[in-house]
């Protein structure tokens, strides 16, 4: 065998190392030392890798031929969006700490419906440091006990990490993540956590308020109320992660479900309390049994959910969609040609929770940014309508108490003229009794006078 010189086993080796090396050179790092109280989106530093299949592993995506398939790039954004696909996607993040001690920073996931999140970081002997965690997954398999999915980061001194997540969600794929230094985190999870206990101490006074009417008036509108409030509420929490926190922290295929069938239940909710205020029955008789329809349509739409969300959950998303507009539009007809005072009510009430549910689908399918308030528009829009259908049926209340009033008023007004009258018909005919006994006592006189003469 002929002799290969020295060197050529050098420029080979150090080749070698050049080509691991800039395996990631396309990669966009992050200096997390440097990182202050302010967070960092993560949109800009990631690497993605679509997964059509959901087949590879983390040593099949470590492979050279799949490094570099990983696709970096991304504009600065609050969350990579891809809509509703079925694709698991790895996603490759290069952390740099240039400080002279280890560094321990918190990545956030902020969209707990992701099915299903794989963390993989490096450790100093090779291994992985991995959890696998994710909506359908028990509770207690997160690292850090959140409504989110966050995982604590620790980086040596002076070194590179490599970190790969894999991502699959059952309905729309949404990755908002951020990288926090630790102190800043938690006060941001205790101000996030305030502002859903907020939410939840609205509708919680709406419910008991309404409740103590029902009790007191009879009125089973306050019923068709309490029940669209309470729909309401569970698909807040089951979308913004609570319900899987504290609700059903074990279930799997359920919190895959709860928050496209808890909406169906809330718009079925919302039907029966509007066919009840608006009176369509009487007012819109033909758009009355159209409702109806969609009540009995909305009562099956869990039964698709269950079957397969996947396959039904972008149709029936665009469905409700239509629903909500037709909602508003039956509202308008009423407020501006029925002259409905309480179709004002509704109308303004429904359209703040329109907006922030729509608000919510655009950044599902990728045509709305991610930020605080498309990220709670949901939240926000539900709140502000539960508070203006109370006032709503407070104003109703209003109303019944003036009519009642008025009622016992024109009764007393009819009742005093029925008094007036029926006293000058006795008047009339006392003075007609008086004559008529004047005329006997007169032809009693003249027989008397005729007698004795």
């Amino acid at each position: 065998m002929k002799h290969v010189p020295k060197g050529f086993w050098i420029f080979s080796a150090l080749l070698l190392l050049l080509l691991s090396v800039n395996v990631f050179a396309a990669d966009k790092v992050l200096d997390a030392s440097l990182l202050d109280r302010e967070p960092v989106s993560l949109t800009e530093y990631l690497a993605v890798l679509e997964d059509p299949g959901s087949s590879l592993t983390l040593a099949d995506v470590q492979k050279p031929d799949m490094t570099n398939r990983f696709k970096g790039g991304h504009a600065p954004a609050m969350a990579l969006s891809y809509g509703f696909v079925r694709s698991a996607y790895w996603l490759r993040l290069t952390l740099r700490n240039t400080s002279n001690r280890p560094v321990e920073r918190m990545l956030e996931i902020d969209y707990p419906l992701l099915s299903s999140i794989q963390f993989h970081q490096p450790l100093v002997d090779g291994t992985y440091r991995s959890i696998k965690t994710g909506n359908t997954k028990p509770f207690a398999t997160r690292a850090h006990p959140n409504r989110n999915f966050v995982f604590a980061v620790t980086l040596p001194e002076h070194a590179d990490q490599v970190i790969y997540l894999r991502i699959q969600s059952g309905s729309s794929m949404i990755i908002p993540a951020t990288l926090w230094e630790p102190q800043a985190f938690y006060v941001h999870a205790q101000n996030d956590y305030a502002l859903q206990t907020w939410y939840l101490g609205i509708a919680s006074a709406m419910l008991l308020f309404n409740l103590l009417l029902l009790i007191a008036l009879r009125d089973n509108i306050y019923l068709l109320y309490v029940g669209f409030v309470i729909c309401t509420v569970f698909t807040v929490l089951s979308g913004n992660g609570l319900a899987k926190e504290y609700l059903w922290p074990d279930s799997a295929a359920w919190a895959e479900i709860a928050v496209s069938i808890s909406y169906s239940l809330m718009i079925t909710a919302l039907l029966l309390f509007m066919r009840r205020m608006l009176n369509t029955q009487e007012l819109i008789p033909r758009t009355d049994r159209l409702l109806k329809i969609i009540v009995c349509i909305e009562l099956l739409v869990p039964i698709g959910y269950t079957a397969s969300l996947n396959a039904v959950v972008k149709p029936f998303t665009l469905y409700q969609f239509a629903i909500g507009v037709l909602i508003l539009f039956v509202s308008l007809f009423l407020w501006f040609v029925k002259r409905q005072r309480n179709a004002v009510y509704f109308t303004v009430a429904f359209s703040f929770f329109l907006g922030g549910s729509y608000i919510v689908a655009l950044r599902i399918v990728n045509l709305a940014p991610t930020n605080l308030f498309t990220m709670n528009g949901l939240l926000f829009g539900s709140a502000l309508e539960m508070l203006l259908l109370a006032f709503a049926l407070a104003d109703r209340f209003i109303l019944i108490r003036r009519k009642a009033i008025n009622d016992v008023e024109q009764a007393n007004i009819n009742l005093e003229l029925r008094l007036y009258e029926r006293e000058a018909e006795l008047t009339a005919t006392h003075e007609r009794l008086r004559e008529i006994e004047q005329r006997q006592m007169l032809s009693q006189e003249r027989q008397r006078l005729m007698q004795d003469m």
